[in-house]
């Protein structure tokens, strides 16, 4: 098993407090992979880059109203940040979590527009980052 995985099920299942700084695990995963020219897995628990992203509105929708439905500590614990993924599976949560995150806002009436906007993008292929998304939002500011 990996360190991660020993350390964490110690401390989540058993209530083990180790020696060790949790909030290092993902950037000591880095520097693991750096040197064993081993990648680690993006679905990699603990420490994957997607472990703690999150795409569907109804995810998001919880993630916002009580964090611990979906994950079962804080992505910080571990040295990760939450990431929402704005795609075909987004909805409202989603887009309010991003434009808060971005320190964005927008009229109520044209959240709706920027979701239709976003998943035609997404179905197109096309990546939607925040740059993408504060484009779509200056865009539709635009035109309000």
């Amino acid at each position: 098993a990996s360190l991660e995985e020993i350390i964490m099920n110690l401390r989540m299942l058993y209530g083990i407090e180790m020696p060790f700084k949790y909030e290092v695990l993902y950037e000591l995963s880095r520097l693991v992979e750096k040197y064993t020219t081993m990648p680690v897995p993006k679905n990699k628990a603990i420490v994957g880059d997607n472990v703690f992203s999150h795409e569907s509105g109804i995810h998001v929708s919880a993630i916002r109203s009580e964090p611990l439905t979906y994950e079962p500590y804080t992505p910080e614990f571990v040295g990760q940040k939450r990431k929402i993924i704005l795609g075909k599976h987004c909805g409202m949560s989603s887009i309010e979590y991003k434009l808060d995150e971005l320190g964005l806002s927008v009229p109520e009436s044209e959240k709706e527009i920027l979701i239709l906007k976003i998943k035609e993008m997404a179905e197109r292929g096309a990546k939607v980052g925040d740059k993408e998304f504060k484009n779509m939002v200056q865009e539709v500011l635009s035109k309000v």
